[in-house]
């Protein structure tokens, strides 16, 4: 089951872990709690990186693509999370085993 706004990926049955230092360390509350823990989840280990969409962020906290990339933003401005950006088709070709990050 998904969420029944258009372009929403994120399932029903997912859920996101709330890590105890982004409420106790970095005072985060709101969405940006729950985006910095989305991104979190996925790059903990600190090797992996977080391929998320705008899309699969917004449906996550279940907001507009518009004020999703405005948390994301904030939590870029205070230097929480970082931000790289791809072109589709390079990440294509990475995915396929074509080309490699440098």
């Amino acid at each position: 089951k998904f969420f029944k706004m258009e372009t929403r990926t994120f399932k029903i049955d997912n859920y996101i872990t709330v890590p105890g230092l982004a409420i106790v360390d970095l005072g985060l509350s709101g969405n940006e709690l729950l985006c910095y823990s989305l991104i979190y989840g996925f790059t903990q280990d600190n090797e992996t990186e977080s391929r998320g969409s705008l899309n699969y962020v917004a449906s996550a906290l279940n907001v507009t693509k518009q004020n999703a990339k405005k948390i994301i933003d904030r939590l870029i401005d205070r230097g929480l999370i970082e931000k790289r950006e791809m072109l589709h088709q390079q990440l294509q070709a990475i995915e396929n085993g074509e080309a490699t990050v440098s």
